[in-house]
């Protein structure tokens, strides 16, 4: 069918997700349907999306890790497109969809944000759903040697090299950095908190970044792009609460 469904991977990172989702109701058409595919959370994620009626969830029976998750996440899409993004990653635009699909109309097979290497990564990556069924298309990734002279894959990796030359690639506009690319901006129209939920140390001698860092570059982000929205958001759900108190409190009466 027609539309647009966002697919996000969640593991315990119900303060991430919170923060994501808000930024993809607000600069999304009203019409974007959101799938979230939580790997077995034991924090309070599942309670979180049980009471998140605006948003559909799969629940794996145990973490099947953020490759597999997605594919679960892309297969049980309907709609014309499928769009991953990584539950540190929001728009900060309402260009981003429309910038993000543009390419997909003309020829392009995936289209998402360039990170390194000539892949698009799946912290905002867009494609046809019937493309990555049809082709059989996966996000898990590989190890060892294979047909494409790696001996290291990322999540997404394989499905740009094997699309070639019909990947899209959404440059960086903006980094906090400066010895990584954490708080990058791609094309206006993105954040991603790097390192966030990363299963390996990100305080080692390669990126040289604190977990205090990567804390701090989140919520610098989220005063800057999303100050306004959430701070809305906080005081509809005050007003809710509020009201829920005033009418207990007159029935009591």
């Amino acid at each position: 069918m027609p539309g647009v469904t966002i697919v996000i991977v969640n593991f315990n990172t119900q303060q991430y997700l919170r923060t994501t989702l808000s930024a993809i109701r607000h600069f999304s058409p009203k019409t974007v349907q959101i799938l979230v595919v939580d790997n077995h959370s034991n924090d309070e994620s599942h309670a979180f999306l049980r009471a998140t009626r605006d948003v559909r969830t799969v629940r794996l029976p145990y973490n099947a890790d953020h490759g597999p998750a997605l594919d679960v996440g892309f297969l049980l899409v309907r709609t014309e497109f499928a769009v991953a993004m990584d539950v540190d990653a929001f728009p900060i635009s309402h260009q981003w969809l429309s910038t993000l699909l543009r390419p997909l109309e003309s020829g392009y097979v995936v289209s998402g944000v360039h990170h390194w290497g000539r892949f698009a990564h799946p912290c905002c990556l867009a494609m046809r759903t019937r493309d990555f069924v049809e082709k059989h298309h996966t996000f898990s990734p590989k190890r060892g040697p294979g047909k494409y002279g790696v001996d290291r894959w990322d999540v997404a990796q394989l499905i740009s090299m094997r699309e070639r030359d019909r990947v899209f690639l959404i440059e960086k506009s903006e980094a906090r950095g400066p010895h990584s690319p954490l708080g990058s901006v791609y094309g206006g129209i993105v954040y991603h908190n790097w390192f966030s939920v990363s299963s390996y140390p990100v305080g080692d001698a390669l990126e040289r970044v604190s977990r205090d860092e990567v804390l701090r570059a989140w919520q610098e982000a989220k005063a800057k792009h999303l100050a306004n929205i959430l701070e809305g958001e906080s005081c509809a759900r005050q007003s809710v609460e509020m009201e829920s108190i005033w009418e207990s409190s007159i029935g009591q009466a």
